[in-house]
This record gives C-alpha cells, sequence and structure tokens, in this order.
C-alpha cells in the first residue's frame, strides 16, 4: 500500500444452534481462549431481548454444496452469444465490465446484490456496509477510475485508530505523547516495531504490491511467518494487539500469515493514511454499476449461479449458469472469472493440474460483521477500535465518522464489529447452525464488556456472514502458489484480490486493471 504512484497498489485491511448440536467452537476470534465444544438446545436461547435482530444476510451456501456434494447439473444449448461474459459482480469483475463496458458483455452474479465484500444496507437515507469499510492511498489510476464513475474519496481525519488497554482507550497508539503513558515495556517495544515498521516501509525493499514488481530480498519475507519477523520487536502484550489485527484483515494470526502480507498491511496502517466514500466502500460498486449500465442496460444478472465453463476452442468458450432455477448457458469469446480462486478452480477444465492444486491449496476465513445501532452516540473516540479483550470480535468501526469524526451527540450511532473465526472451517458450520440470538447475543453482551452501560441504548443487530471471505495470506503465497496459479489460460482470465494474496480493495482494483491489458494485449 505504501507510495502513491502508478504501479504500486495501496493496501490496507478490507479494504463478515437450533437443537440439541453439537459444534467444536473457538469462540469469534482467535484471542479467546482455548476451543471448548457447546451445546446449543433451543430452550437457551433468549428471544426476550431489548433489541431488534435484523438481517442474517451475506453468503448462501445451498447450491454450492449441491455441487460439492455430488448433484450433476444439465449442460444445455447456449441461448446467448457474448464478445465477454465476467463471472463475479465484486469490486474485481464490476471494474472489468465498467473498463470494457462498450463491448458485447454479460456479468453474472450468484447474489441478489451486486458489490461482492463491497455492500452496503440503508437506514433512514444513511449506508451503512456489511463488508469492508475503508482503503488506503490513491494512485493515479483510482483517481482517474474514481473521477471517472463520480465519487470523490474522503480521507479519514484523526485519531483514526484506537486501542482498547485494560481500561483505557488510547488513541493512535504508535504517536510518541500517546504511548508516554503506557507500562515500560509494552512501550518499549512499541517503539521498536515502530521504527522497524518505518524502516522497511521506507526502503526499496518493503513488499508491496503488486507483488510482480517487488525487490527479492522482500519476497524472502515470504518464506517466514510474520511472527517470525515481529519477534524482536514484541512481547506478549503486544502480540495480542498484533494477532487481533492479522484475524481480522488477513483471517489468521501471526503465526499462520506470511511476513510479506503482514508488513505490508500493517506498515501500511501505521505509516499511510486512511480513506473513504461517503456511504463506505459500497458506493464504488455502485457507481460501476450505473456506469456499465448507461453503456448498455440489463447486461448484469444477478441471483445467477455458474457451475462449468466448457473452452470449444480459442474463441467459444461455454458458460453455465442457474437463473430462477433453470439451468441456462451463454457463448463467449472470453471469459474472466473474478470470484475467489477456490471457486475458480472448480469452474473451469481449461486449467494445468498445477495449477488447479494451487487455487485448491488457498484457505479462507470466515466471519460475521454485526452492525449495532443505537439510538444516541456511544463511542467517540476514533473511527476504528482494536480490541483483544472482548472476545467475541476483535474490531469495530464507527459508520458515520468519516463525514462527522469526534461528533458527540446525535439520535443515532451505527457501530459494525468485525468477528472472524478462529477456526474457518467450524466458524462456516456455526453460521449455517447457530441461531441469530445466539451470535447477536454474544457480540452485544462483548459490546457492553468494552463500552458499559452501552448497549441499553441498543436497538437493533443487523447480522452479516462471510464464509469464504479472507484468502489467508500464508507463507509461500508470493514464491510458490500465486506464480503457478496465474498462468496463461488461453482465453479464460482470472481477475480477482486473492491474485495479490490480500483481501483489499486496491488489489481488487488492481488486478482488474491487469485483467483489462491482457484482454487488449491479446487482441
Amino acid at each position: 500500500m505504501k507510495k502513491n504512484n502508478e504501479t504500486g497498489y495501496a493496501l490496507t485491511r478490507r479494504n463478515f444452534l437450533k437443537g440439541g448440536i453439537f459444534l467444536v467452537l473457538s469462540g469469534f476470534t482467535g484471542i479467546e481462549g482455548q476451543t471448548k465444544s457447546y451445546s446449543f438446545p433451543e430452550k437457551e436461547v433468549n428471544k426476550n431481548i431489548p433489541y431488534k435482530i435484523s438481517g442474517w444476510s451475506g453468503d448462501n451456501y445451498d447450491i454450492a454444496h449441491s455441487f460439492r456434494d455430488g448433484f450433476v447439473p444439465p449442460m444445455p444449448k447456449a441461448d446467448e452469444k457474448k464478445d465477454l461474459v465476467v463471472i463475479g459482480a465484486g469490486l474485481s469483475g464490476l471494474t472489468v465490465a465498467y473498463k470494457l463496458r462498450d463491448r458485447d458483455l454479460m456479468v453474472l452474479e450468484y447474489d441478489s446484490k451486486t458489490g461482492g465484500n463491497a455492500k452496503s444496507l440503508i437506514w433512514e437515507g444513511k449506508y451503512f456496509n456489511i463488508g469492508s469499510v475503508y482503503f488506503a492511498a490513491i494512485t493515479e489510476d483510482y483517481r482517474i477510475l474514481y473521477d471517472e464513475t463520480g465519487i470523490t474519496p474522503r480521507k479519514v481525519e484523526g485519531p483514526v485508530e484506537t486501542w482498547k488497554i485494560g481500561n483505557e482507550f488510547v488513541n493512535e497508539p504508535f504517536e510518541d505523547e500517546n504511548m508516554a503513558g503506557l507500562k515500560p515495556n509494552l512501550r518499549k517495544k512499541m517503539i521498536c516495531l515502530k521504527k522497524a515498521l518505518k524502516n522497511i516501509y521506507d526502503s526499496d525493499d518493503f513488499p508491496e504490491n503488486p507483488y510482480e514488481n517487488t525487490s527479492s530480498k522482500s519476497l524472502a519475507l515470504d518464506k517466514i511467518t510474520f511472527a517470525e519477523w515481529l519477534k524482536p520487536y514484541i512481547n506478549e502484550d503486544l502480540k495480542a494487539f498484533m494477532d487481533t489485527y492479522c484475524y481480522s484483515a488477513m483471517g489468521g494470526s501471526s503465526d499462520t500469515v506470511s511476513a510479506f502480507g503482514g508488513i505490508n498491511f500493517y506498515a501500511s496502517e501505521i505509516e499511510g493514511d486512511t480513506y473513504s466514500f461517503s456511504g463506505g466502500n459500497s458506493q464504488i460498486a455502485m457507481a460501476l454499476v450505473k456506469g456499465i449500465d448507461r453503456a448498455g442496460k440489463n447486461r448484469i444478472k444477478t441471483s445467477s449461479y455458474v457451475y462449468k465453463i466448457k473452452q470449444e476452442r480459442d474463441d467459444k468458450i461455454s458458460v453455465y449458469y442457474f437463473q430462477n432455477g433453470q439451468a441456462r448457458a451463454v457463448e463467449a469469446k472470453k471469459v474472466v472469472i473474478a470470484t475467489p480462486y477456490f471457486i475458480a478452480s472448480r469452474l473451469t477444465d481449461g486449467m494445468s493440474d498445477g495449477q488447479k492444486e494451487a487455487l485448491r491449496a488457498q484457505q479462507y476465513g470466515s466471519y460475521i460483521t454485526a452492525n449495532l445501532r443505537f439510538n444516541r452516540i456511544v463511542h467517540s473516540s476514533s473511527y476504528l477500535t482494536t480490541t483483544p479483550d472482548a472476545g467475541a470480535f476483535t474490531d469495530f468501526a464507527s459508520v458515520f465518522w468519516p463525514e462527522h469524526p469526534g461528533r458527540k451527540k446525535g439520535d443515532c450511532q451505527i457501530i459494525t464489529c468485525f468477528a472472524p473465526f478462529k477456526d474457518p472451517v467450524m466458524g462456516r458450520c456455526q453460521m449455517m447452525l447457530a441461531s441469530k440470538e445466539y451470535i447477536a447475543g454474544r457480540i452485544v453482551n462483548a459490546f457492553e464488556k468494552i463500552l458499559p452501560g452501552s448497549t441499553k441504548y441498543l436497538e437493533e443487530v443487523y447480522l452479516t456472514r462471510w464464509g469464504h471471505a479472507i484468502i489467508i495470506n500464508r507463507p509461500y503465497m508470493y514464491t510458490r502458489w500465486l506464480p503457478a496459479i496465474k498462468k496463461n489460460t488461453g482465453s479464460i482470465y482470472l481477475s480477482h484480490s486473492d491474485g495479490q494474496g490480500l483481501p483489499a480493495m486496491e488489489n481488487s482494483l488492481g488486478e482488474a486493471f491487469r485483467t483489462v491489458k491482457e484482454i487488449q494485449q491479446a487482441e
């Protein structure tokens, strides 16, 4: 994420039981204690709660799991022909379609709404995000795209981040004046870490994206974990905050993620700026949809689940999908698969065994977002707050802060809590089986623990589940897996933030720009 130039991507994070069923749970985050076994009989669910629970939107696994479990779908003849078919209407897919909008194209999206992880909802005319909430530095390519689509990024005014340390909220904890009141051992380690991050951030060997343009010295960081790199600079107290950040941003602890990815994200958090759109990251997705529609109506088909891509010849690719319960097919000259990589591996046979192996080797974090709507301002310290002791979530964002920083009075505040699972597989099980009362209750109780007295003003909780939202940036992502994946596949292209190994809005856009360039150069 580092610098404002035309070749570097700017990165930051985020740029989400009924009956006597037993689940092995790890809690919502990796910060809680050891894994336990819990029972959730219906009688234990308290439905006499003083707040409304809405939503439970997000990922729906039913169709995908039917294929996984052996369902053999029909293969109908194509009833349409297109120059280009884009699979996936997240930010990368929408950006590809927007940049190539003057072509005869179709976009197929399995969800009922476009945007991928950059979706939002509206409450009394105010947007709030159910996925990614902010991004970082703006390169020239991004600025041109924002100008074309008529949206203006807003630099988030500080304090941008707060750490909950014991009973205190410490704003901008790495600022020298704010470290003064910390415990001596923690302060000493934070000074060491800040210096180490700044040194590597300012060097020519900063591990930035696109990783293809980085130095061999920075790529060596891909062969160790972030925890290994951090070891000389942190103690146990500081590691708790690093792990909390890593779970939220990259789906795993510092012991799991690569030093390349960890340094890329965290150094950029410390040294760079933070941006948002009025209404959140969903605004770029909505602007892209409008741009695509202006060039030709009804080309984005939602609730359309693609289950097979078959390349007949170089300029003839059959794409099979379900729409409204009916199997359909479209013939295309080119196809862009703008989905998470683990899905791409299951769609087409036109990849080498090495590519498929590398695609299927990727692991994904699962998480829940809970938007808590209060009838007054309950927290006004900063935009983002990191909370290792919360247990049920890692951090939260004050939705209206970018437009009204520091506002202390008002009749509404929406706070977005991010609740990643320590064990993603068990997390996906819980999201399918647990009651929303149980999940909301844990998050609300944890929020009350962090801000005593706040939840008496809580009116509504909106839950969203994300089953495979964050690719886990494990070691050898850049030196083994991605080089094996990103090979020419004829007229089928991959375009997703997974292509840079880190879940960020900027990576989605950057990979889309790369894909568009490859398509144009091939012609």
